[in-house]
């Protein structure tokens, strides 16, 4: 088949590639905000890593993306893990906000490889379902790291009281709380950019469930009317 050709994939044990993508999620999701510092940061970096690895085409290229964007946040990471005090000088802006960048980066690549294989696919099956739970929680990491991003550039975007959480974890919350519209109101984005961002995130969330998951569901449908 041509689409496997394509998107090797979605060939063979995809199904359970496409589970080991959302466990490494999940347990990102329930471990991060027990993770301290750079710790948290290098199991995320991993997670990103290998969710990438499981959905990729194979191809040289992609290999070659992965590394050009994972080697550089590792060293990074690495910096921070085992030199802190030379990260606590000048340095220490923009070194972390060029490990937000890589990371984000990283994230966005194994993203759009999942969209493209479910939107490619020929038929909806178990595998398509489990990458559409995983691109969707790949957005709330995505945008966290957005507004982890902007704060850097425009502190106190959000008011955000000390609850002894790292300030990562609770952009990553704030994330979740906006993609999926529940809007409990605890986190408020104060600066006009954080407020659009806002409001693009929740957007995206209902279009995503509205276009991309009802176009699944469509040809679920068409292709058990064609058996």
């Amino acid at each position: 088949m041509e689409l496997h050709r394509k998107y090797p994939v979605l060939g063979g044990t995809v199904t359970r590639k496409y589970l080991a993508v959302l466990a490494v999620l999940l347990g990102l999701l329930i471990f991060h905000p027990l993770l301290p510092g750079s710790v948290a940061h290098a199991v995320l970096l991993g997670a990103i890593i290998v969710s990438a690895w499981l959905v990729k085409d194979q191809s040289p290229h992609s290999m070659g993306t992965i590394l050009v964007l994972a080697v550089p946040a590792v060293i990074l990471i690495a910096l921070d893990l085992w030199r802190p005090a030379y990260l606590l000088s000048f340095a220490r802006e923009p070194l972390g906000l060029a490990m937000t960048l890589f990371s984000l980066a990283l994230l966005v690549f194994c993203g759009v490889f999942i969209l493209k294989a479910l939107i490619a696919s020929s038929e909806v099956s178990s595998a398509e379902i489990l990458g559409t739970v995983n691109f969707f929680i790949i957005l709330g990491f995505i945008w966290a790291f957005v507004f982890s991003t902007l704060n850097m550039f425009q502190p106190d975007s959000f008011n955000v009281e000390s609850t002894g959480r790292r300030f990562e974890s609770t952009l990553l919350y704030f994330s979740f709380v906006t993609l999926t519209t529940l809007g409990y109101g605890d986190i408020v984005p104060l600066s006009h950019t954080a407020q659009m961002l806002t409001v693009i995130e929740a957007m995206v969330g209902q279009f995503y469930v509205a276009v991309v998951v009802a176009y699944l569901v469509s040809r679920y449908i068409k292709t058990r009317r064609v058996d």
